[in-house]
């Protein structure tokens, strides 16, 4: 979302809205991405890594069936909030996408606000995205949700590979 976007952002403001400041959605991300949460969810891989639990986690993806519950119900959420965010990005892509096809050689003139409007919700995906995340790992290390702890271990069920739907 970094980079691409910015770029992104850059030439479609600069067609469609010149008076828009092209460094606005940058600072959107750059709002969302120091929030605690965003923070928070950024560190969950190194703190995962320094957990005992985690040690214990077999090295082969292939092999989870001794994932402690608590490692398990974290990776879940994580798999779970990067399709969520995956599939809003993609929709959002694709709305885009849509305006071209649908006005074709028309999209100049009729098609700015559609493309804008794609890339504006960017920015608010990632907020949800860092929020949901971030209040479940609090919940897990916190003992809300303790029963993850006493909860039984992944099985070959879950393979917490890649983005795929």
């Amino acid at each position: 979302v970094g980079e691409d976007l910015q770029v992104l952002w850059s030439i479609t403001s600069g067609l469609w809205a010149p008076q828009e400041d092209v460094r606005r959605i940058r600072r959107e991300v750059d709002v969302v991405t120091n929030t605690p949460q965003a923070r928070l969810v950024r560190t969950l891989g190194d703190r995962l890594a320094a957990s005992d639990h985690a040690r214990a986690a077999p090295a082969e993806p292939s092999s989870v069936g001794n994932v402690p519950g608590w490692v398990g119900a974290l990776c879940e959420a994580i798999v779970a909030r990067d399709r969520g965010f995956l599939v809003g990005l993609k929709s959002a892509l694709r709305r885009g996408v849509q305006a071209f096809e649908e006005l074709e050689a028309d999209v100049m003139p009729h098609g700015g606000r559609r493309l804008l409007d794609a890339l504006e919700h960017v920015p608010s995906l990632l907020q949800t995205y860092y929020d949901g995340l971030g209040r479940e790992a609090e919940a897990l290390s916190s003992g809300t949700l303790a029963a993850c702890q006493n909860a039984p271990a992944v099985g070959p069920r879950t393979a917490f590979a890649g983005h795929g739907f």
